[in-house]
C-alpha cells in the first residue's frame, strides 16, 4: 500500500515539474509576468517540498517494516528449528506443536503482527482448564517483555514446555495415572460438548467424573477448578 502511495507522490511530482516548465516557456513568451511567475514559483516549491517529505516518511516506513517482518521471519525460523512449526503466510499466524509427553500435546497459535510489542498466544481451552487463562502471563520471556530488546520467540515455548513436560510427566509415573490422565481430558471434552449443547445435566455428571478422577490423582486445583464450575451449573439451572 505505501509503495502505491509512493508511486502516486512521485506522479505529483512530476506534473508539477511539468507545471513549472509550462511556467518558463509562458514568462519567456511574454504569457506570464515576473510577478505572477514568481507568485507561483513559490507555490510550487512549498508544495514540492510537501511531497518529497511525505515520500521519505513513507520509505522510511516502508523500511521499518521491512525490517520488522525479517527479524519475525527470522525469531519463526529460529522457533521452527526446535519446534514443529506451521505458517500461515496470508495471516502472519504460525502454528506451534508443543510435547508435554508421549501423548500429550497441544497446538499453540502465535500472532507476531504487533512485533516489538509482545505476540499474542491463542492458548486451547484444554490448557486454560489446567492451568487457568493467566497462566502465559506468567512466563518470563512475556512478563518481563521490552520493546527495545525483544525477547527470542524460541524462549517463550521453551518455558512453556517446561512447564507442560513437569506438570504431565510427574503424573505418568505410573501407568495408571497416564491412563486417568487421558481419561479426565476426555471426560471434560465430553462435558464441555453438553454444555454448549445445553446438556446441563449431563456437563454436570461428567465434570464430577473429572472431580473424581482429579482427587484420585491428588491433582486439587484441577479438582477445585471444576467443582467450582459444577457449583455455576447448578446454581444457573435454579435460576433458570
Amino acid at each position: 500500500m505505501e509503495d502505491a502511495k509512493i508511486a502516486k507522490l512521485n506522479a505529483s511530482i512530476e506534473k508539477l515539474e511539468t507545471d513549472c516548465r509550462m511556467f518558463k516557456e509562458n514568462l519567456a513568451t511574454k504569457k506570464l509576468d515576473r510577478e505572477d511567475f514568481e507568485g507561483k514559483k513559490v507555490n510550487f516549491l512549498e508544495e514540492l517540498r510537501k511531497i518529497n517529505y511525505e515520500i521519505k516518511q513513507l520509505k522510511e516506513l516502508v523500511g521499518s517494516r521491512n525490517q520488522t517482518e525479517q527479524i519475525v521471519i527470522r525469531e519463526l525460523n529460529s522457533l521452527a528449528e526446535q519446534f514443529q512449526t506451521e505458517v500461515d503466510e496470508d495471516t502472519g499466524i504460525a502454528t506451534v506443536f508443543v510435547e508435554a509427553s508421549l501423548d500429550t500435546h497441544f497446538e499453540i497459535d502465535i500472532d507476531c503482527s504487533r512485533y516489538p510489542d509482545p505476540p499474542y498466544l491463542f492458548i486451547p481451552k484444554i490448557m486454560d482448564d489446567f492451568f487457568g487463562p493467566e497462566f502465559v502471563l506468567t512466563l518470563k520471556p512475556l512478563k518481563n517483555w521490552s520493546r527495545k530488546k525483544p525477547p527470542h520467540l524460541v524462549d517463550i515455548f521453551k518455558e512453556l514446555e517446561e512447564k507442560l513436560v513437569v506438570f504431565f510427566q510427574k503424573k505418568e509415573e505410573v501407568i495408571d495415572d497416564r491412563e486417568k490422565m487421558a481419561k479426565r481430558r476426555k471426560l471434560i471434552e465430553l462435558a464441555r460438548n453438553a454444555e454448549q449443547a445445553g446438556n446441563t445435566a449431563e456437563a454436570i455428571d461428567l465434570y464430577q467424573g473429572v472431580c473424581e478422577l482429579s482427587k484420585d490423582l491428588k491433582d486439587k486445583v484441577t479438582y477445585f477448578r471444576f467443582k467450582k464450575r459444577i457449583e455455576e451449573l447448578e446454581t444457573n439451572g435454579k435460576n433458570e
